[in-house]
């Protein structure tokens, strides 16, 4: 089992309660090789890497189908959707640098609704940097980069998008979540960049824009 029965403190990112794990270890004079398959938020992961004895590790992941709702939450900031990632970690005297890709379907993070999108994400110190996300539409794609950051008292986020010719109601979608306070247009397109922050305190998100 994976961290079964273990309670999260404040420096928790990620916890996963549930899975299941087969695989190999081979030990020698300097370092701990590993491969193993994980079965766990619905879907599988495949691992391999080597834990050296000198303190630095290097590790490969490869998820499919991993559910983030099941997941819930990573650190006090709300996941939603699933996800194939593939991601390959480093660490130096604990100190992990993670660097990956991914495809969700769904996604969500905190009061935002994502749907389908692709990207690059870096991970070290607490923040989570998102590169080159894409968000198919029935037009042209919206691009952005963004960043959620984990550190203390409350986590927070913040994307910077370009949506160049985009249906209104796919756009208006992202926000329905968080209760807009005026009536959501049916038909048409936008066009502008918009930049979104939000999850440090309870008073929902702030979005500035500009465009047409």
């Amino acid at each position: 089992r994976v961290l079964d029965n273990v309670s999260s403190n404040v420096d928790t990112i990620v916890l996963i309660r549930q899975g299941d794990v087969l695989g190999t270890l081979d030990f020698s004079a300097d370092k701990m090789q590993f491969q193993s398959a994980l079965s766990t938020l619905g879907g599988k992961v495949q691992a391999l890497g080597a834990v050296n004895f000198d303190g630095t590790s290097k590790i490969h992941v490869d998820g499919k189908g991993l559910s983030l709702s099941t997941l819930g939450h990573i650190a006090d900031l709300k996941f939603g959707g699933a996800t194939d990632v593939w991601v390959d970690i480093d660490v130096v005297q604990g100190d992990a640098k993670i660097v990956g890709s991914f495809t969700a379907v769904n996604g969500e993070i905190g009061e935002l609704f994502l749907g389908p999108v692709r990207g690059n994400a870096f991970f070290q110190n607490g923040l989570l940097s998102f590169e080159n996300l894409v968000l198919p539409t029935a037009f042209q794609p919206v691009t952005g980069t963004g960043y959620v950051d984990f550190k203390p008292p409350e986590a927070r986020y913040q994307f910077k998008v370009d949506a160049r010719r985009v249906e209104t109601d796919q756009v208006f979608k992202v926000f329905e979540k968080v209760g807009l306070p005026f009536r959501v247009p049916m038909h048409g397109e936008i066009g502008g960049k918009l930049s979104i922050d939000g999850g440090h305190d309870n008073r929902g998100i702030e979005v500035t824009s500009s465009g047409t």
